[in-house]
């Protein structure tokens, strides 16, 4: 990368140092290294980047997201023979789903915008 140059990065983090034992154990089987803002930034100063902020993708956007996963579970669920392996995708689909609307806040994707300072 070009000296000075720019990089944003999204990075899916803990919002909160003390999330619930449900939604750790959910991240630590699907994302195990999961952290938060401040320990990132550690990261990023450390790989010789100068972290110029972060910005969180809003709740909305998750919505928008898992909105038509849903209805297309609820669809397949309806009008479809499914195997036990594709029932326990769309379970797995179905909790992470849970996971995000009983826990808003907790984590989320954030963009970390850095400038190379090497």
């Amino acid at each position: 990368m070009k000296t000075d140059g720019y990089l944003v990065v999204s990075e899916m983090t803990w919002l909160t140092s003390n999330p619930p034992n449900p939604v750790h154990e959910f991240w630590a089987s699907e994302y195990p290294a999961m952290t938060t803002i401040d320990k990132n930034q550690l990261l990023i100063e450390k790989s010789g980047y100068r972290w110029l902020g972060s910005i969180l993708l809003p709740d909305h956007a998750w919505d928008d997201y898992y909105a038509p996963q849903k209805e297309k579970i609820t669809r397949l669920r309806k009008t479809e023979i499914l195997s036990l392996s594709e029932d326990r995708i769309l379970k797995e689909i179905e909790d992470e789903i849970q996971i995000f609307e009983e826990n808003r806040g907790m984590f989320g994707y954030v963009f970390y915008l850095m400038q190379n300072c090497a």
